[in-house]
């Protein structure tokens, strides 16, 4: 079954459910970094979160680029690797990243939409490979998702 409407894509993709508890959402967060290795006392090691964060936005980018490119539309299978994958790291992505992920979902991710997405957020090509890395673990099943991720790099690190 795919979905053909990309606000149906985005209802069933992305339903953030109001947590009422902020010392457990606090609590959850803390968990999260201690167990990446993102937390320490060091207000300078911020940049580790905030690494983490574009890598696993890009991560889903490219996820979404990948299932466009494959047959232009999603299904369940796709939904569910994207779901999962934000489930690990939502800790990572806050509102602003979940408007620019739901607004890519809403549109054709193109190559040339992509690129000026890259250009915008001004990513660094650490932070594509890295984010192609993930995809590849993302895909490991799916041999042609990994075949548009590895052309998606070809064209952007050339």
């Amino acid at each position: 079954m795919s979905f053909s409407g990309r606000n149906e894509l985005v209802v069933a993709l992305f339903q953030v459910e109001a947590e009422t508890n902020k010392n457990r959402t606090n609590l959850r967060n803390e968990a999260f970094k201690k167990k990446n290795k993102l937390y320490s006392g060091n207000p300078n090691d911020i940049w580790k979160v905030d690494y983490m964060r574009n890598v696993s936005k890009l991560t889903i980018m490219i996820m979404l680029y990948a299932f466009y490119e494959f047959d232009g539309e999603f299904t369940k299978d796709e939904l569910k690797m994207i779901k999962t994958y934000y489930k690990k790291h939502r800790y990572l992505i806050d509102q602003k990243d979940l408007a620019e992920i739901i607004d890519a979902a809403k549109s054709k991710m193109s190559i040339e939409r992509f690129k000026r997405y890259m250009e915008e957020q001004d990513f660094k090509e650490s932070i594509f490979l890295d984010a192609v890395k993930e995809s590849y673990e993302i895909s490991k099943k799916h041999k042609d998702y990994q075949l548009i991720v590895n052309n998606l790099e070809k064209k952007i690190t050339i």
